[in-house]
């Protein structure tokens, strides 16, 4: 199973707490303005926004900004070896490194965040 089908699988089982992918959920099934337009409107739902950054991309570095100006707790994960600019770590409240999904499912058991 895809990384973030097991972190979304574990939030909703252990918190009762739904998890969007804008890549994943929304990219190719609408075009680039309302993607934008759902995104920006999704982190206005949100609590906090997981950041995966292991992929570099001009989006994510969007609704990281804008996530940040408005309030939300940012929560920056990448694999081990990414190269992550200093910008970007920067606004995140919490970086998490990992390995495999467990590293940061055991990460977010510890971390009271839930």
């Amino acid at each position: 199973m895809p990384f973030h089908l097991q972190l979304k699988e574990f939030l909703d089982k252990a918190y009762k707490v739904s998890l969007y992918s804008f890549v994943f959920d929304f990219k190719g099934k609408v075009n680039d303005k309302e993607l934008m337009a759902l995104a920006l409107q999704k982190v206005d739902e949100s609590d906090l926004v997981l950041v995966e950054l292991s992929n570099k991309s001009v989006g994510v570095g969007i609704e990281a900004g804008y996530a940040k100006a408005r309030g939300k707790t940012i929560i920056y994960l990448h694999k081990t070896g990414t190269n992550i600019k200093q910008a970007m770590n920067g606004i995140a409240d919490h970086v998490v490194e990992y390995e495999q999904v467990e590293d940061v499912i055991n990460w977010i058991k510890v971390s009271s965040l839930f």
